[in-house]
């Protein structure tokens, strides 16, 4: 049913296409020369996209408040425009005509499930300018028009502020670490060692010396005695200081390996690399899981508590100074880097008093629930977005002369 004072258009209609064409190779430049250039989604943002190429004469070109929509897998991801650049074969200028440019990106950026329907290829998924073009959409009235636009684009600012928050608070836990791990609380005394000056009072020790490094389960072994099937961790569940449990895999294993590769309380779990953001991370265990395995792409480390601290490992892997070491010492191919287990447990740790390590430990955590807290605000801010954009978009509820509750 078509809301009162709406119409039932075509994306042709209210809209021009501008399909994107590829200019040879040799006239797409790293240099700033000509107009900023993108050949798909890969330099897309939240809202406007950041090329990192340029053409001096692309033979077709998006405009400053043209919706970016891209047209090759992954189909529907939309931005906007912010100034002209040069659009490859994988993006679309949606250029609005009898709609108001915000309202547009709004409207595809909603519409991208049923975009992904549309397209079709035997190699990847693609939408052509015909199905793009009959699409058919609901349009309100002008009036309507930027009021939902004025109230969708106040719930992006906040999220938009939100992130920032995020951001910058990110920052400021990567320059505690840098300052209170390597200067501690207070000190005014000082001593070098081999990987810098650090306080009188402190020791740096190899992990070896102070943890246990475990290694994990390899996959597809055929002779399995006694299988059973237990949840095991990946890498993917091993996030920077925290984990990701959305999604556990069960792995079959025999009865008797069980206890080799079971986690316990206070293990810290650190990735044993891929992309490079990934490369020694880790978080503690707190036993989220009963009877959970770990994967040989993640260590298990575990500490001598009364010498060193699961948490306070767990902020020097994250540490410039941490991330420093595993960079220097991992393996690295194009985007990717790994570790093993003797470099892992050569990883030299700086090593405060048991006390302060735990005031240490209590500073990070402040700043941590912060960050927690902030995310938080943000899932909401998603969460009320994606309600607001489905009511308004479809005309349920009304602004401009029905107020939005």
């Amino acid at each position: 049913m078509v809301p009162d004072g709406w119409k039932v258009a075509k994306i042709s209609d209210i809209a021009e296409i501008i399909s994107g064409q590829s200019p040879p190779g040799s006239e797409v430049l790293e240099i700033q020369i000509g107009l900023p250039f993108i050949q798909g989604n890969a330099e897309f943002g939240e809202r406007s996209p950041s090329p990192k190429k340029w053409c001096a004469a692309p033979p077709k070109r998006a405009r400053a408040g043209d919706v970016l929509l891209s047209v090759r897998a992954p189909v529907g991801e939309a931005n906007v425009c912010e100034s002209d650049l040069g659009i490859g074969r994988g993006v679309a200028a949606i250029r609005a005509k009898e709609v108001d440019p915000d309202l547009l990106f709004y409207i595809l950026r909603s519409s991208q499930k049923a975009l992904q329907a549309k397209s079709q290829g035997s190699t990847f998924d693609a939408i052509n300018r015909s199905d793009l073009g009959q699409m058919i959409v609901l349009v309100p009235p002008e009036k309507e028009q930027h009021a939902i636009v004025e109230r969708l684009s106040a719930i992006d600012a906040a999220i938009e502020k939100t992130k920032a928050v995020i951001d910058q608070t990110k920052r400021l836990k990567q320059g505690l670490l840098q300052e209170l791990l390597t200067r501690g609380i207070g000190h005014t005394k000082f001593k070098r060692t081999d990987i810098g000056e650090i306080p009188e009072g402190w020791n740096v020790k190899l992990l070896s010396d102070v943890a246990e490094v475990r290694t994990g389960l390899a996959k597809g072994k055929k002779q399995i005695v006694d299988p059973v099937e237990m949840p095991y961790l990946r890498v993917a569940n091993v996030q920077d200081g925290y984990l990701d449990l959305s999604d556990i895999k069960l792995i079959t294993v025999s009865g008797r390996d069980v206890s080799r590769y079971l986690l316990q309380v206070n293990d810290v779990l650190m990735t044993e690399g891929g992309d490079f953001d990934k490369l020694g991370r880790g978080a503690v265990w707190q036993g989220e899981i009963e009877s959970c395995l770990h994967q040989n792409h993640v260590f298990a480390v575990r500490c001598k508590i009364d010498v060193l601290r699961p948490s306070y490992l767990s902020f020097a892997s994250a540490s410039p100074y941490g991330k420093r070491y595993f960079l220097s010492c991992a393996k690295q191919t194009t985007n990717l880097a790994s570790i093993n287990s003797s470099q892992l447990k050569a990883f030299p740790v700086l090593l405060p008093p048991i006390g302060e390590q735990d005031r240490l430990i209590s500073l990070f955590s402040t700043v941590d629930g912060a960050i927690e807290n902030s995310q938080v605000s943000l899932q909401k801010l998603a969460r009320i977005k994606s309600r607001v954009s489905t009511e308004l978009l479809s005309g349920n509820k009304r602004l401009g002369g029905e107020l939005l509750d």
